[in-house]
């Protein structure tokens, strides 16, 4: 009875030991997937301010770098202690258990030992995930401050929300970022011109010095523009 009382036992810790394993590993693969993802897009977004069309100061692209260098070497440390902590948590872990058959005392500190491991990994992972949000953010800042989200197929802005492309009609899809080219442009003063769909009947104005939205960004539809005398000539281009 006392053979059957052990290992009802034992396979008890061992099936709730289980558990928490697999959802700490649930995590540490999330987020070293996200961590992952983070510096792929870090990687591709230095690459093209280096090798991009604009020439930025070497004060910018090295203080970009020290930055992003710092982000990284933050992650990395708390992700290898949290791999070491797991793997010195599982030995732990498999002698606590194998301990129950010799110690009465051991289904309590096993059931410590899951409860403390449980907590120190919760504190572990809320930091790494801490460290990770502060990139992603370092991150957005790279892009509003030198990228422009455009459409994919003609590089024109893409607006939040839009469904099609104003400029070129296509299906929005995925936008893309690219470095942003910003000129002093010389012309007619903006014009605030109203913008109305005929097929669904959505509508938007903008203020704009020379006027390139023909299509609707809610349906792909063909649109009529007003506000001025030149507001046609759009259609020319």
């Amino acid at each position: 009875m006392a053979d059957i009382e052990f290992n009802n036992s034992q396979m008890h810790f061992s099936d709730r030991m289980t558990k928490v394993y697999t959802s700490i590993n649930e995590q540490i693969e999330l987020f070293e997937k996200r961590q992952h993802d983070a510096l792929k897009i870090y990687t591709d977004l230095f690459d093209a301010l280096i090798h991009g069309p604009l020439s930025h100061s070497d004060i910018t692209t090295e203080r970009i770098d020290f930055e992003g260098h710092r982000h990284m070497e933050e992650m990395h440390a708390y992700e290898s202690e949290i791999i070491n902590q797991f793997s010195s948590f599982m030995k732990d872990s498999d002698q606590i258990i194998h301990d129950l058959e010799y110690d009465p005392d051991s289904k309590a500190k096993l059931i410590h030992f899951l409860e403390v491991m449980e907590s120190s990994f919760r504190t572990s992972m809320e930091s790494w995930e801490k460290t990770i949000a502060r990139f992603e953010a370092f991150i957005e800042d790279i892009k509003n401050s030198f990228f422009r989200l455009v459409c994919m197929n003609c590089n024109n802005t893409y607006i939040y929300g839009d469904k099609y492309c104003r400029y070129c009609g296509a299906p929005m899809g995925t936008p893309i970022f690219i470095v942003d080219v910003r000129e002093c442009i010389y012309g007619p003063k903006p014009v605030i011109r109203t913008h109305v769909c005929s097929e669904c009947g959505y509508s938007w104005e903008n203020c704009v010095m020379i006027d390139r939205e023909r299509w609707c960004p809610m349906c792909g539809g063909k649109v009529k523009v007003s506000g001025d005398l030149f507001s046609g000539l759009g259609d020319l281009f």
